[in-house]
């Protein structure tokens, strides 16, 4: 079954075009890199945004996981705070 990965984050200033530009070209092609189906970048406030990522199984998010640190790394340029992160199995779907 999928598993799903949620990461709130919070912004120093609002998100605007150059950040989410970031977002696509740098970090979503990340988590594709790290055995990710689907990532979504969605804007959840002026200053806050989440990422959600479905991987395909649990296996190969915790193995993901470890290798985040980069990522986090990369986005350290930009002035944002990972806030907290849910993990969880996907029971249901609408396709």
């Amino acid at each position: 079954m999928s598993y799903a990965v949620i990461s709130n984050i919070n912004s120093e200033k609002s998100i605007d075009e150059k950040s989410i530009g970031y977002a696509k070209s740098t970090l979503i092609p990340m988590l594709k890199l790290l055995g990710a189906k689907h990532a979504y970048l969605c804007k959840t406030g002026e200053n806050s945004f989440s990422i959600i990522t479905i991987y395909p199984d649990e296996k190969t998010a915790a193995s993901a996981l470890a290798k985040q640190e980069a990522i986090r790394e990369a986005a350290s340029e930009l002035p944002i705070t990972l806030v907290d992160e849910i993990r969880g199995e996907i029971v249901a779907s609408l396709e």
